[in-house]
């Protein structure tokens, strides 16, 4: 069991079999295993695999993974989890976003002026464990992706929140030019 694929998939079946309540928890688990991964990897892990904490009835805290991951993580195609987004949001988007350029994991909004700091703000608040970070400027957000996100599932993460007119809006950028021109 060397591989992240294989580890990822027993960490899906540890927190769906037993009742993890913290991550030194699940590292003592994945010791009994065979599998040895430091606190850094296995934050990342549950991240990736969209792993959130639930309470029981008594009060105690789990986690718990969305029926909607498969207990094999496959890299280039998993289940997408959309997240629940705020009435709104995409009107105030809408509102403010002029373009959308994607680039591998990471994604160039550009705003009108002074709007950029708070659609930062509403993207960090949306929580999706695929939106690693976001960088803010006057008329620009940078948000980074999660690498194992394909153009085409950022892009559909991004019609949750964004209006699907200013993701496929296509912008001549005179400032740019290509190598062949």
């Amino acid at each position: 069991m060397n591989t992240r694929k294989d580890r990822i998939g027993l960490i899906t079946k540890l927190i769906r079999t037993y009742n993890v309540a913290s991550q030194e928890h699940l590292q003592k688990l994945l010791e009994s295993e065979g599998v040895k991964v430091t606190q850094a990897t296995l934050s990342r892990d549950l991240r990736m695999i969209g792993a959130t904490r639930r309470c029981d009835s008594e009060g105690k805290s789990y986690y718990f993974m969305p029926e909607s991951v498969s207990n094999q993580y496959i890299e280039a195609d998993f289940p997408l989890e959309l997240p629940m987004i705020a009435s709104g949001l995409r009107e105030r988007f809408g509102d403010a976003l002029l373009t959308v350029a994607i680039s591998l994991n990471m994604v160039v909004l550009k705003t009108r002026p002074g709007y950029a700091t708070g659609l930062a703000v509403e993207i960090d608040a949306i929580g999706s464990p695929y939106i690693l970070g976001t960088v803010a400027g006057a008329d620009t957000v940078l948000m980074v992706m999660h690498e194992s996100l394909t153009k085409e599932k950022i892009r559909q993460l991004l019609t949750t929140f964004i209006p699907s007119t200013i993701i496929n809006r296509k912008e001549n950028y005179s400032q740019v030019r290509l190598e062949n021109d």
